[in-house]
Parts: C-alpha cells; structure tokens; sequence
C-alpha cells in the first residue's frame, strides 16, 4: 500500500509541475497523503499489538522503552520500499507507545499509538492517536 501512496506522490508532483499547482497546494496534497498513510499505519500497528496481548504472544503491553518498541515494530511489521523504517511515522519521528490509565469516551485502560503528525512534535493538535482498550 505504501509503495502505491508514495507512487500517487510521485503523480502529484508531476501533475503539479504540468499544470502550475503553486507549492504551497501541492505540499498541502502531499501532507494530506502522508496524513492518510499514517492513520493507517497507526490503526494497524494497534491492531497489532492488541492482537498479540489476545493471543498471548509475550504480551507486548506498552511498559517498555522506545527502543524496545522500535524493534518489535521492525520486526513485525515490512515494508515494500527496503529504505522504510517501520517505526517511524511518515514525517521520520518514531511511533509512541503508551500505557493510559483512561482511554477517551470509554473510561477503561488501555494504550495508544502516537504519531507526533506533520510538526514532529508530541502532544500537539496534529497528533495522530488510535487508543486500544487492554485484554
């Protein structure tokens, strides 16, 4: 999927060129995509892990440090494009992962998995957050 999307950038960019899309609307395009990409990616990284707290498999529940994060989502997780780090979003900060005692709407404990969004910062308006209640 990933590979289609970058190639629909690639697309845009060349259709931006041809018909005079000023910068600042193709840049706006492009971080629509990315945006797109990595609400996917984090509702699947999710799924991901609440699945493995399912079945048991070591119970990844979010109580570890980045790194060790950063490599469970290496190696379950691949890409088509060899260069992608699955652990990063699509603005290159890595994905976090954290235990919440109160996930939103619900009342119940669970976790999330943040994208930092477009800025690259935590705990902004653009953050992309997918909450996921705990077996």
């Amino acid at each position: 999927m990933l590979v289609r999307i970058l190639g629909i950038i690639a697309v845009i960019a060349v259709i931006g060129k041809a018909t005079k899309l000023g910068e600042s609307q193709l840049t706006y395009i492009m971080n629509m995509t990315k945006i797109a990409t990595t609400q996917t990616e984090v509702t699947g990284i999710s799924r991901m892990i609440y699945t493995d707290l399912i079945v048991g498999n070591d119970a990844p529940f979010p109580d570890h440090d980045e790194q060790w994060w950063a490599d469970y989502l290496k190696q379950n997780l691949h890409s088509d494009i060899p260069t992608r780090d699955c652990a990063r979003d699509m603005w290159l900060t890595p994905y976090q992962i954290r235990r919440v005692d109160n996930i939103p709407g619900t009342g119940g404990a669970g976790f999330m998995v943040r994208s930092a969004g477009p800025d690259a910062k935590f705990d902004t308006g653009d953050d992309i957050i997918v909450y996921n209640g705990s077996k």
